[in-house]
């Protein structure tokens, strides 16, 4: 249909319009048709789905891993493990009392075993050893010099033995190694826990009730077996394999399957979606150019006439002089005035002078700089000044034809200042009353900056995402979406449409339509306290704080606890934090939403009108000092 009407000529017949533009009975239902099917597809938010079950079954998975190495604590190869190790230390305790230095208690000295001791006894070595370098066996006492019989020397041999073993520290070692166990044991009391906040708690809740309920019976008997071991590896007995802990995991792998299949059976509709949306963009546009199909029919009507005007010849220096005539007495000045309001409302008050020229029957206008005269704009005004002016100027032509019926800009703020593009969203949005404006823009913030003045200005605008897929499809028009804007009017239309439709939706999905919900209204209050408790003093993506605004504040503590406890309020009927047992009993539904939406339309006129005094009266006080003021002068 665009082709079509682009390459409408004097040659088109008005028969061709009539077949091409005519829409149907059958085609006006099909229109009905394709939007039911397309919503319905929507609702589905098969991506989501499909994520949230990947995302499942990745947590299940882990989860069963954890487990697995948890159980594998207590397998039969740990017992083994640790009963060779409680055997070892068994076995060192029996060497160190036979090697060790107990052997030599016999109730003479009270520090055997003692460092000073063992310095005693190996200094009496090292003397020996050096006494044996010089071949000077000795056979009598290096203190007393009595003369050694063969007890005694057995009982040095002895010690000469002692000092050579490394039963003490063997033993020591081991008894470490108990110790370190004994500490690795007790902390897998720390992961004894089923906490109900866990999302993997919750799938297996729904999923697998019965298998959670043996997990929570086994979980005081892990804790028993925890116990015992302890014990065991305190006291140095055998631990054996009584009341040993088995748990099934085959009912993980069955959820996961079960989870994998419905996946895998879940068809992405976006490839549905973007055939229906060519489709119902072809009848959309018929359905569009039908309705103004009598003005397309003048309009070739003026083409065939323009063609034949064509077809007249005439000498052009006398039409170009007439013409410019005509356009100095008539359009020159209305050019002027309007150009003039189009550079105040865009704050560009930079000297700018309009001339005219004829050129080959044309009339030309150009803009000067009354203090320079000679050279071109672009050598004197800023990027930004330049932007501003060529604005004022296309809104300027767009208002003397009044044939304009819409208006494109791509990006029309690249380069200005904050203040500059709040005057340009503000412009382009009034211009919307009188024709259709598109924006294209990548800047989030003019984009919240239009929405503000639309609202503000009573203004109606809708606002589409141009985005790329995740397969990397590029240039994808969700219609009505967009990153969310923070803005009072928008949130409440969003939280609104976010029920709609709501009875013919399951349990789950009515939960989520109703946490969106609950969601956007919760932002909305945050709006309401920012934009008119405030009277947006401060302001998003702004860093300048509107002082004046203070005046018009409505603040009193009735209406701020009444927000406060509103938000609160929201908060918990909201999917914002993780519900309770008791509370999913009791879950929200609709007609909470709608008692919550009903106060907060009551707090908000309450504000506004609170605010609309504050302003009375602000500019009462205004008045009363300019008119003081004019006195004092006078």
């Amino acid at each position: 249909i665009s082709a079509f009407l682009l390459n409408i000529n004097h040659l088109t017949t008005a028969t061709n319009i009539e077949q091409t533009l005519s829409l149907n009975d059958k085609e006006i239902a099909k229109i009905e048709l394709l939007s039911m099917q397309r919503d319905e597809l929507i609702k589905l938010d098969i991506p989501r789905k499909k994520k949230e079950l990947i995302d499942n079954c990745q947590i299940l998975r882990k989860y069963k891993q954890e487990i697995e190495t948890f159980l594998g604590n207590f397998g039969n190869e740990k017992i083994t493990e640790l009963n060779a190790l409680i055997k070892d230390v068994v076995e060192k305790s029996t060497l160190v009392e036979k090697l060790g230095s107990s052997q030599f208690n016999d109730g003479l000295l009270k520090t055997v075993g003692s460092e000073k001791w063992k310095a005693l006894i190996t200094a009496a070595k090292e003397l020996n050893d050096a006494e044996l370098t010089v071949d000077n066996k000795l056979d009598k006492c290096m203190l007393c010099h009595q003369e050694l019989k063969e007890t005694e020397k057995t009982l040095f041999m002895s010690y000469w033995q002692f000092l050579l073993s490394t039963a003490e520290k063997d033993f020591q070692t081991a008894k470490h190694r108990i110790g370190q166990w004994i500490k690795s044991i007790e902390a897998l009391k720390n992961k004894l826990t089923f906490a109900e906040d866990n999302l993997t708690v919750r799938i297996l809740r729904i999923e697998q009730p019965t298998f959670v309920t043996e997990i929570e019976e086994k979980i005081p008997k892990l804790a028993e077996i925890i116990d015992s071991w302890v014990k065991s590896l305190t006291q140095l007995k055998e631990i054996t394999t009584e009341g040993h802990v088995e748990i099934a995991l085959d009912k993980i792998d069955i959820i996961i399957a079960e989870k994998t299949r419905e996946e895998s059976s879940l068809v992405d509709p976006r490839g549905q979606i973007l055939a229906i949306d060519k489709e119902l963009l072809e009848l959309r546009h018929k359905q569009k150019a039908s309705a103004i199909k009598d003005k397309i029919l003048k309009y070739l009507d003026y083409l065939v006439w323009k063609n034949k005007a064509n077809q007249i010849f005439f000498p052009k220096n006398k039409y170009t002089s007439a013409r410019k005539h005509f356009f100095n007495a008539i359009l020159t000045d209305r050019y002027k005035e309007i150009f003039n309001e189009e550079v105040n409302s865009l704050d560009g008050h930079i000297g700018l002078s309009v001339n005219t020229s004829g050129r080959s029957g044309d009339t030309v206008i150009k803009l000067g700089l009354d203090f320079a005269k000679v050279n071109q704009l672009s050598e004197v005004l800023s990027e930004g000044e330049q932007k501003v002016t060529a604005l004022a100027d296309f809104l300027t032509e767009v208002r003397i034809d009044r044939n304009n019926c819409g208006i494109i800009f791509d990006d029309p703020v690249t380069s200005l200042d904050h203040e500059r593009k709040s005057l340009i969203a503000k412009r382009l949005a009034l211009e919307s009353r009188n024709r259709q404006v598109i924006i294209f823009t990548h800047d989030i913030v003019f984009m919240s900056m239009i929405a503000e003045h639309a609202v503000e200005n009573s203004v109606e605008f809708s606002s589409h995402w141009i985005r790329r897929l995740i397969d990397g499809t590029l240039g994808v028009i969700e219609k009505d979406s967009n990153p969310k804007l923070s803005n009072l009017e928008s949130l409440k239309k969003d939280a609104k449409s976010s029920v709609n439709g709501i009875d013919k939706l399951g349990e789950k999905e009515k939960e989520k339509a109703l946490g969106s919900a609950f969601d956007y209204l919760r932002s909305a209050t945050e709006a309401l306290i920012r934009e008119v408790l405030l009277a947006g003093t401060i302001k998003r993506y702004d860093d300048h704080i509107r002082v004046q605004n203070i005046e018009e504040i409505p603040f009193t503590k009735e209406l701020g606890v009444k927000i406060a406890k509103l938000h609160g309020k929201i908060s918990e009927l909201g999917l914002m934090h993780d519900r309770s047992n008791e509370f999913r009993e009791k879950q929200p539904d609709i007609e909470d939403f709608s008692k919550a939406f009903k106060e907060f339309e009551e707090i908000e006129e309450k504000l506004k009108k609170a605010r609309n005094l504050t302003r009375k009266e602000r500019d009462e006080r205004r008045s009363q000092v300019k008119q003081s003021s004019q006195g004092l002068l006078g």
